[in-house]
């Protein structure tokens, strides 16, 4: 098994930014909100390795709008 593995989605804390996060987290029923220590981001993170399968075929299905796309 992977130890310390995770799945974080950052973006700029923001009212729209945190709402969409939150949506994620409820519609899918996985991951959780928090907002950074400095408050200047919000993030939702996935720590279980059972869950990435499904979090990866969203991702395959519909792939982030972005070219700042990292994984640590």
């Amino acid at each position: 098994s992977l130890v310390g593995s995770e799945m974080c989605i950052r973006d700029r804390n923001s009212p729209a930014n945190h709402q969409m996060l939150l949506k994620l987290q409820k519609e899918l029923s996985i991951g959780n909100v928090r907002i950074s220590k400095d408050g200047h981001w919000v993030l939702w993170v996935e720590n279980s390795m059972h869950k990435m399968p499904k979090i990866m075929a969203i991702f395959e299905k519909c792939p982030p709008l972005t070219s700042r796309l990292s994984m640590q």
